[in-house]
């Protein structure tokens, strides 16, 4: 579905198993609109939904829309191949959709399991509710397994998260396992914020309540209890840059891990890696008692970062 005019669903249920080859989805393969009204509520898919990739419990490939009290109780997300784009593998897999562009959910649960297992299943993006994720997420749980052991962006809620702006995530929760290769977290696996607009107001990420407890294992680098490798950046402008110096670009506020962490290089009970250009983050009131095994970088909070400040942290 492709449109401009605002789309409501209320109520939306699908039972039965899909399965097809790219952009294949339990409620639709992909959808797309101009229109920040479109909104699915209550809708729920209780389904298998398999793919050889671009595959997601709701949808395949997703722009423009809000998904509301929505749940996903189905058996499993399984993808079994690529989508090769020029000289990259992608695998884009997610719970609700596999690949989502200004999608927002809140008030939603997903429950079922990730599998991309497969000797073929060596793309990227893999998330218990995205692979891929350029939206927010606030009020949701991720109750499922997410299985990706040659994969890099894994992570319980979207393997990668590529925003920019300010914005909000808030009572973000993972219980389920999470494997991957390199970039593997409870929440998200690979999180990165680059501004893009060249002007010097203050555009702060809040982070509040953000809460991993499911064991985490990354057979590469770069694994977290909430985020595998975090990435925030003023534009790409010097002079624009330079009046960012010392501004707080991300807020962390009541984060906590309880899941242990396992990885090779820059593995954190927190987040593997963490770096600031042009400004700080800090993470305030959080909470890490899981245990972290890493060769290489590693810390109870974070194994490696640049302008972060740590206080008021419970171990």
């Amino acid at each position: 579905w492709n449109g401009t005019i605002g789309l409501v669903v209320k109520e939306g249920k699908n039972t039965g198993d899909v399965e097809g080859t790219y952009y294949v989805g339990g409620i639709a393969g992909k959808i797309s609109t101009d229109s920040s009204q479109s909104n699915f509520i209550e809708t729920t898919s209780n389904a298998s939904v398999k793919a050889t990739a671009l595959v997601g419990g709701m949808f395949g490939d997703a722009g423009g829309i809000k998904m509301t009290a929505t749940s996903n109780d189905g058996t499993t997300v399984t993808a079994t191949g690529t989508l090769d784009e020029s000289t990259s593998k992608f695998a884009y897999v997610g719970g609700y959709v596999g690949r989502a562009y200004g999608v927002t959910i809140d008030g939603s649960v997903n429950d079922v399991v990730i599998d991309y297992s497969g000797e073929l299943c060596i793309g990227d993006y893999v998330g218990g509710f995205t692979g891929y994720s350029q939206g927010i997420f606030t009020n949701v749980i991720n109750n499922a397994r997410v299985y990706a052991p040659n994969s890099n962006h894994v992570g319980g809620i979207t393997g990668r998260l590529d925003r920019a702006y300010t914005y909000v995530i808030e009572n973000v929760t993972n219980n389920g396992e999470v494997v991957g290769k390199n970039y593997v977290a409870g929440v998200f696996g690979y999180w990165q914020n680059v501004h893009t607009t060249q002007d010097s107001s203050v555009r702060r990420v809040d982070a509040n309540s953000i809460t991993n407890n499911g064991n985490i294992t990354a057979s590469g680098n770069y694994a977290g209890g909430l985020m595998g490798y975090v990435h925030f950046d003023a534009p790409y402008n010097s002079h624009y840059s330079s009046s960012w110096n010392g501004q707080q670009m991300l807020y962390m506020k009541d984060a906590v891990n309880t899941g242990s962490v396992q990885g090779e290089t820059n593995v954190g009970g927190l987040m593997g890696y963490c770096i600031t250009d042009s400004g700080t983050s800090q993470i305030f009131t959080c909470t890490q008692t899981g245990v972290v095994t890493g060769t290489n970088k590693t810390g109870t909070l974070l194994g490696e970062y640049t302008n972060v400040i740590l206080p008021n942290i419970e171990e």
